[in-house]
């Protein structure tokens, strides 16, 4: 009883020393992210493969709010692990702030403390967490993605299993042949507002980094150089693509931007597995209703949106 009458008469001391928040009460924000059928009950490619998952992991989280006018009350820096092949329609962050704001959001490693969501595991975490090399980065980094599927037609079954270790910030999305961007709110005092986050994995199998290209899987499937029916990145990283149709599609959103800049991306040496590792999946996670929208990537390309 002492102890506790100790702590009550220093609360109270100590409570008239903190300056008080003077700010407007802040509008409130519950950002969701929905449960993805693509990932969970696969999908059917352009070229007649059916594409499954039996896993589909990432880390979405550091939200926050930005723009001119806007004030920001609860940036927030945790992340949540989800497997989307299992994961129901499910929170990612609750946010107060003031004024017309611009959601953004990350998709990369899980952190320390991670909250484990419907399917993950601290085997899951410990595994994204662990710092390595491969053919596509070139200083250690951690894994945002760690997807593992199948691929069927005719008789025929792909398996892949795929560690990512690039990690992507999503700042503006954009209506379909729109300016819009979908992802602005206006947080006033007292109100309640809720935005949702949709995940796309047939993104990563588009011809070119466009919601207008086709998803195909024959080239994976010839990627397959040892016929044991597991597609893995180094056998991808082996396979090229057309880096000029590619970095056309990328000037079409950035013409000022020279297509020898753009194909600096790719190293000099444009493959299938680049092209998925370091463009496709960063357009994994979007806002509901987007079409476009415009990434940060860990490297600095020097243009907003892929820089």
């Amino acid at each position: 009883m002492k102890r506790l009458a100790a702590i009550l008469l220093f609360a109270a001391a100590t409570s008239g020393c903190l300056p008080g928040d003077e700010r407007p009460e802040p509008g409130q924000l519950l950002v969701n992210v929905q449960r993805s059928d693509a990932a969970a009950d696969g999908f059917v490619t352009d070229d007649g493969w059916q594409i499954s998952f039996d896993r589909f992991v990432t880390a979405l989280g550091n939200m926050g709010l930005e723009g001119d006018d806007c004030i920001d009350y609860s940036r927030s820096s945790y992340t949540r692990l989800y497997d989307f092949a299992v994961a129901p329609t499910s929170k990612v962050a609750l946010h107060y702030g003031l004024g017309i704001c611009n959601i953004v959001f990350r998709m990369r490693h899980p952190g320390r403390r991670a909250i484990l969501m419907a399917g993950t595991t601290e085997t899951d975490r410990e595994i994204m967490r662990i710092e390595s090399v491969d053919g596509f980065v070139e200083e250690a980094e951690r894994a945002s993605l760690l997807i593992k599927g199948s691929a069927k037609r005719e008789g025929v079954t792909k398996q892949f299993l795929w560690l990512i270790r690039a990690k992507h910030r999503i700042s503006r999305c954009y209506a379909p042949s729109s300016n819009e961007v979908v992802n602005s709110v206006d947080l006033q005092t007292g109100n309640a507002l809720v935005r949702e986050l949709v995940i796309r994995p047939q993104e990563l199998f588009r011809l070119t980094p466009s919601l207008e290209a086709p998803i195909e899987f024959d080239r994976f499937a010839a990627a397959d150089a040892n016929s044991d029916g597991v597609i893995d990145l180094e056998e991808l990283a082996k396979v090229d693509v057309k880096v000029d149709d590619i970095a056309k599609e990328i000037q079409n959103e950035y013409p000022e931007v020279p297509i020898e800049q753009i194909e600096e991306l790719f190293g000099g040496a444009t493959t299938l597995g680049n092209l998925i590792y370091n463009i496709l999946s960063s357009r994994v996670a979007a806002f509901a209703g987007a079409g476009e929208c415009e990434h940060g990537f860990d490297f600095d390309f020097g243009l907003s949106g892929w820089g």
